[in-house]
């Protein structure tokens, strides 16, 4: 449909003699969480209780805040989490949701399984997570090009957005070929370095507030880079309702405000972006904590990780998206 109504807009243009028409513009988004611990890099998909194992967790304490993407398709960040309209020729949140048209079928085998990198906390890195594991088994059994049974997991537990930038840039270091990244983050920033937001949620708590604009630029670097590098499709999922007991040993009577507060700015942010998809796991699972999805998971550490049935549920749902949006097929 995208391309006959340019079509359409161009032929009533040149009869009519008219000279433009209005462009729109989106706002931008990001955002995620984990928790502290050891993951690694898998080199092949384990049973379905299985996890990354090698490596170790980092847990960042500090760190300069990056500033928002620069370049004519992002918008800024400011410090208490909103998002300036963006300038120049970026794609809007409306092509953003444009469907592929029906006249040009998905084609698949276009991504192989080198292709394609996992990058994020403890949310998608086992051994908290099998959400990974889980979305290569469903590219197995799809049969798309882009499964691998040595694929390329770089998403390690207790990692901040600003390290997951890092998860990406050394990826790309030791091969640049990259056409699809599926990532998260943002959770750490909260749960681990700024604790206050699970007590209580911004706005009214600035401290927290800034914690997740801060968050939220890195995202935005992020998409800009991979943007810049080339990459055809970034896809970043949020996390789900959490329960308000048991993080971490403690009460967090205000994660889900928190969370609420982010996930529209993470979504505008990725909505800006001509490369990503957005994929809501609290849309998925109903905003439900109750869900089963999400509890003690793997471990006994704390109840901020989906369960095996929650990995397997995740991953169909953003499977799902990928399959809508023709990635990785």
């Amino acid at each position: 449909m995208g391309r006959i109504f340019e079509l359409f807009v161009a032929v009533t243009l040149v009869v009519a003699g008219c000279s433009e028409s209005d462009g729109e513009s989106a706002s931008p988004v990001a955002g995620t969480h984990a928790v502290s611990g050891s993951g690694g890099t898998p080199s092949a998909p384990p049973p379905s209780d299985g996890g990354q194992g090698g490596g170790s967790g980092m847990i960042a304490t500090g760190g300069t805040p990056a500033a928002g993407a620069s370049g004519g398709s992002g918008g800024s960040m400011t410090l208490d989490g909103s998002i300036d309209e963006p300038s120049g020729s970026g794609a809007s949140v409306a092509d953003a949701e444009i469907e592929p048209d029906a006249s040009e079928p998905c084609v698949r085998g276009t991504v192989s399984g080198s292709q394609i990198i996992f990058i994020g906390d403890s949310f998608l890195a086992a051994p908290t997570s099998n959400i990974a594991f889980e979305l290569e088994a469903l590219m197995q059994a799809s049969g798309s090009s882009a499964y691998s049974d040595t694929p390329r997991f770089r998403q390690l537990v207790g990692t901040t957005m600003e390290q997951i930038v890092v998860q990406y840039d050394t990826e790309h270091e030791l091969n640049p070929d990259i056409k699809v990244v599926i990532a998260n983050g943002g959770g750490n920033d909260v749960l681990v370095t700024d604790r206050s937001c699970l007590l209580e949620a911004p706005p009214g708590n600035a401290g927290c507030t800034a914690t997740i604009a801060n968050a939220l630029a890195h995202a935005q670097r992020l998409m800009a880079k991979a943007e810049a590098d080339g990459v055809e499709h970034l896809v970043y999922f949020f996390y789900p309702h959490e329960p308000t007991f048991g993080v971490f040993q403690g009460d967090a009577p205000a994660i889900n405000d928190s969370l609420d507060y982010t996930e529209p700015m993470a979504r505008a942010l990725c909505e800006n972006s001509p490369i990503c998809t957005f994929v809501s796991l609290s849309e998925a699972a109903g905003d439900s904590p109750g869900s089963g999805y999400v509890d003690r998971g793997y471990h006994d550490l704390d109840g901020t990780h989906p369960s095996p049935a929650g990995s397997k549920f995740f991953a169909g749902a953003i499977w799902a998206k990928m399959v809508e949006r023709c990635i990785a097929q």
